[in-house]
């Protein structure tokens, strides 16, 4: 939503931000709607309101432009022959009660079946975002182009220099990875700097971002305490660099580790000495049992801030500026040469305040209108 807004002038919102008003969706796809950008993941075609949605846009003719992910499966004739299967009798029925029949499903979906797909890889580079960003606004030909430049690519320079501010988390998580993107493309404007992506600097430039990087936002999800090769670059850019930490908590199912958890590593025991292997892009980061029970201790001894991920785009944004003010204060504080990270003696990991939990996934829409 974000990219596509920055290249018209049209209005651009996405369905999650009507949660409230989910009744009349269809309507505002049926009536207020130019194109509908359908972003298709593994689950997309199975929550009931996107298939109204689906079937809403195709009834009345409304250019639908699909862009499926990497974990996409296409539709076959066996999917829908049991689309029965999908929704409970509940769900079928209030679907039915706005006018959207199981048979005007299965044929919207046969004919999107039939349409080419824009392809989003969510791990690849912003640059390549922004390339598929601008094919589907070539298909909205009746939109108003603006001529704005896209903002900063936050990646390694030509030179070895890196932005001051990296963002890092796992990248077995699609949601994960685009959660980090927006933060990342948010977060630009805000801190008034360049913010880059950890897996962006490749092995060339680890030693630059060890130089340059001011702070490293951490993406909470429990990735981050098995993946020892992601784990092992974040404690060279704290150890090393001496960054600053901001941690951010996307959801609450995150399990914040116990009063042991450092000592254990720094033990030699647990995950890190039964499987020393990092995951891709990290693969090749190594780090000591007393370099990773460092800047353990650092990342779980702050406050984490909330991110929901699912919430509307209102609610994002306050979260986001709250996280670039700390971004911001933590780099006006740290001085030459980083600040120092602390050594590991008591630990009592941080959790943030209670986050609310998200709707149920059947719920929650998949769309952009």
């Amino acid at each position: 939503e974000m990219l596509v807004h920055e290249k018209v002038t049209n209005h651009v919102f996405l369905d999650s931000d009507w949660l409230e008003d989910l009744e009349n969706i269809f309507d505002l796809v049926k009536e207020d709607s130019a194109s509908v950008v359908v972003l298709l993941t593994r689950n997309t075609l199975e929550r009931m309101w996107c298939a109204g949605e689906i079937v809403s846009a195709t009834v009345h003719k409304v250019r639908i432009i699909p862009v499926a992910t990497e974990a996409f499966e296409e539709i076959t004739s066996s999917f829908l022959d049991g689309l029965h299967n999908v929704w409970t009798s509940e769900q079928v029925s209030r679907l039915d009660d706005a006018g959207i029949a199981l048979e005007d499903i299965r044929s919207a979906y046969a004919s999107l079946s039939k349409e080419n797909k824009l392809r989003l890889v969510r791990r690849s580079a912003v640059a390549e975002h922004r390339r598929l960003v601008e094919g589907a606004v070539k298909m909205c030909s009746e939109y108003a182009r603006t001529k704005a430049r896209w903002l900063p690519a936050g990646q390694v320079k030509a030179d070895g220099v890196v932005p001051p501010v990296l963002l890092c988390g796992t990248v077995e998580d699609g949601e994960a990875v685009l959660s980090l993107r927006i933060l990342q493309n948010m977060m630009h404007s805000m801190v008034e700097a360049e913010v880059g992506l950890l897996w962006d600097v490749t092995m060339d430039g680890i030693d630059a971002a060890v130089r340059g990087c001011v702070v490293v936002g951490i993406l909470l999800t429990n990735e981050i305490l098995t993946d020892c090769g992601l784990a092992s670059a974040v404690a060279r850019l704290i150890n090393e660099g001496g960054a600053s930490v901001v941690t951010v908590l996307p959801e609450a199912g995150f399990a914040f580790p116990g009063p042991d958890f450092v000592a254990s590593i720094q033990a030699g025991e647990g995950n890190f000495v039964v499987n020393l292997n990092g995951k891709a892009p990290f693969a090749e980061f190594k780090a000591t049992a007393e370099e990773l029970a460092t800047a353990y201790f650092k990342v779980f001894s702050i406050l984490a801030l909330p991110y929901s991920p699912r919430a509307g785009a209102a609610k994002i944004e306050i979260e986001v500026r709250e996280l670039a003010r700390r971004v911001k204060k933590l780099m006006g504080d740290t001085p030459a040469g980083g600040a120092q990270a602390a050594s590991p003696t008591s630990f009592a990991p941080v959790a943030p305040e209670p986050v609310h939990p998200a709707p149920p996934a059947a719920d929650i829409p998949g769309t952009m209108p």
